[in-house]
C-alpha cells in the first residue's frame, strides 16, 4: 500500500471521505480501505492504494470470465441485453466504422458489434479473458494497457469505449489521453463509471456494491466526470445515468451487503454473550464460520442467487429509470468528442 496524489489534479492534500470494506472478501478482518476526497478538485480516490503487484491478489480468479448470459437477456434481449444497451449509445452517433473497447473482458460487446458489421478490436489486462475471446469469439484482442497499444497497432478508431474501466486504473488522465490519441478526428469516446453522486450510493454508503474496494481505485461524480473531459481536451456531447447492466444490481446487492453485516454483528454479539470471553471457543467458532463460507453453495442458496441475478432485476428496472431521469442514477455514461480548434 502506498500514499498517492489525486489522480486528476495531483494535489497532495485530502480528507477522508469514508472507510469502505472489501465486500467480496468480507470474512477478512483486515479489509478496510480509505476513500479520500481531494482538497483541490473534489475527486474521490483510494488512498493509500495497493501497488500493481498487490492489486491482483484482490481479484477473484474468474473476475472477468465465466459469467453466463442472464436468463432475462435470453427472453428479452431488446430490453435487457447489456451489449444492446451499449450499442445504442454508439450507433446514436456512429452507424458504422471501427471500434476499440478498452477493458473489453471476454469481448461479448465486441462480438455483438461485429455481428452488426463493425470492425472491432479490444484490449484488457486479463490474459484469461483475452484468451477466451480469441478462442471462442474469434476477436482481435490484446493483453495490456491502452497506453501501450499504439506501439502494437498503427491505426485509429471511429469509436473508443471504456465500459466500467476507468474506476480500475491508477491514472484515468493518462488512460483517456492514450485513448484519445487512437481516436479519429471526428471520432467518439464513450466511458461509463459508477456514480458516487447517485441516490443508491448516498443511501448505502460503505455498503454500496459499486464501491468495490480495492479493485476500484477511482470514484466519479458528474462534476469530476466533466473535469476529466476538460483536462483531456474532450467536449461532452451527452451524459446518461441509466444502465440496465449495473444499476439494478447496485440496489439489490447493496441491500444484501447491509443485511449480511447486520447478521454478522448479531452473530458476533451472541457469541460474546455465550462464551463470556472464552478465547479458545472464539477461535474455534471463527474457523468453523470460515469453513462454512468457503463451502460449496447449497441448492437453496443457488436458487436464491439465481433469482437475485435474474428475477429481481426486473423489479428494480422502474426504480433505475426514475433515478436516471433525476440524473442521480448509479452509473454515469459520458459520450464525448475531441475539442474543435476555433
Amino acid at each position: 500500500m502506498k500514499e498517492t496524489k489525486c489522480p486528476l489534479c495531483r494535489e497532495k492534500k485530502k480528507t477522508v471521505y469514508c472507510i469502505a470494506r472489501d465486500n467480496q472478501n468480507h470474512d477478512n478482518e483486515f479489509n478496510e480501505f480509505i476513500i479520500a476526497e481531494c482538497i483541490g478538485c473534489g475527486f474521490l480516490y483510494l488512498n493509500p492504494v495497493p501497488q500493481p503487484d498487490e492489486i491482483a491478489l484482490f481479484y477473484p480468479k474468474y473476475y472477468w470470465i465465466g459469467e453466463k448470459r442472464k436468463f432475462i437477456e435470453k427472453i428479452s434481449p431488446s430490453l435487457f441485453s447489456a451489449s444492446y444497451e451499449k450499442a445504442k449509445y454508439v450507433t446514436k452517433y456512429k452507424k458504422q466504422g471501427s471500434i476499440l473497447d478498452v477493458g473489453c473482458a471476454e469481448g461479448f460487446f465486441l462480438k455483438h458489434m461485429k455481428m452488426q458489421g463493425w470492425d472491432v478490436t479490444g484490449i484488457d489486462f486479463s490474459e484469461q479473458a483475452i484468451s477466451y475471446g480469441k478462442k471462442h469469439l474469434g476477436l482481435e484482442l490484446y493483453v495490456g494497457e491502452v497506453v501501450k497499444l499504439e506501439r502494437k497497432i498503427k491505426r485509429k478508431f471511429d469509436v473508443i469505449t471504456l465500459w466500467a474501466t476507468l474506476e480500475h486504473v491508477y491514472d484515468p488522465l493518462e488512460t483517456v489521453e492514450a485513448a484519445k490519441k487512437l481516436l479519429t478526428e471526428d471520432g467518439i469516446l464513450i466511458y461509463a463509471v459508477p456514480n458516487m453522486g447517485s441516490i443508491q450510493a448516498k443511501i448505502f454508503g460503505k455498503y454500496w456494491l459499486h464501491l468495490d474496494v480495492p479493485r476500484h481505485l477511482c470514484f466519479f461524480t458528474p462534476e469530476t466526470a466533466r473535469l476529466l473531459c476538460d483536462k483531456t481536451g474532450l467536449t461532452i456531447k451527452e451524459m446518461s445515468y441509466q444502465s440496465i447492466e449495473h444499476n439494478p444490481g447496485g440496489w439489490i446487492y447493496s441491500f444484501l451487503y447491509c443485511l449480511r453485516d447486520i447478521k454478522r454483528k448479531i452473530k458476533g454479539q451472541g457469541r460474546k454473550e455465550q462464551d463470556s470471553g472464552n478465547h479458545d471457543s472464539d477461535q474455534s467458532d471463527i474457523v468453523n464460520d470460515k469453513q462454512k463460507e468457503t463451502a460449496p453453495l447449497s441448492i437453496p442458496k443457488k436458487i436464491f442467487y439465481w433469482f437475485v441475478d435474474n428475477g429481481m432485476v426486473m423489479l428494480f428496472v422502474p426504480i433505475t429509470r426514475i433515478e436516471a431521469l433525476l440524473k442521480r442514477g448509479g452509473t454515469i455514461t459520458v459520450i464525448a468528442e475531441k475539442k474543435r480548434n476555433m
